[in-house]
């Protein structure tokens, strides 16, 4: 029975007290921009800290609050603080990243850098 529980607590569905919440993310590649989905059921914006570090290293955090409640017959929900951290490809645009939460999920956009242009820096020698 423990190892059943071991192995329930390892693919997140179990609740043991003061087990840390996960946060799964989806990352979609478009041609001008990634996108990143976090389920954040039952948080706002003002839950959640997203930064970016000098290192290009995406960090989310927050914290699901557990309801003050009692007469819990059973509990599978997971409350308490959590942090993801993602490194952005080298093609992401620092500058431009922007974040909303609707209805329930965290939709992070970034854009990739626009290609430097091909200059053509051949030219004629004149031959004297």
């Amino acid at each position: 029975q423990q190892q059943q529980q071991q192995q329930q607590q390892q693919q997140g569905t179990s609740a043991t007290p003061g087990f840390t919440p996960e946060l799964t993310l989806d990352l979609v590649d478009n041609e001008n921009f990634y996108l990143v989905y976090a389920d954040v059921p039952g948080l706002s914006k003002s839950d959640l800290i997203i930064k970016l570090s000098k290192d290009k290293v995406l960090s989310i955090s927050g914290e699901r609050k557990q309801p003050v409640e009692e007469g819990y017959k059973q509990k599978e929900r997971r409350f308490g603080a959590f942090e993801r951290k993602w490194t952005l490809p080298e093609d992401a645009d620092s500058e431009g990243i922007s974040a909303k939460v609707t209805e329930g999920v965290l939709t992070i956009t970034v854009p990739k850098k626009q290609p430097e242009p091909v200059v053509d820096d051949s030219r004629d020698i004149f031959i004297a």
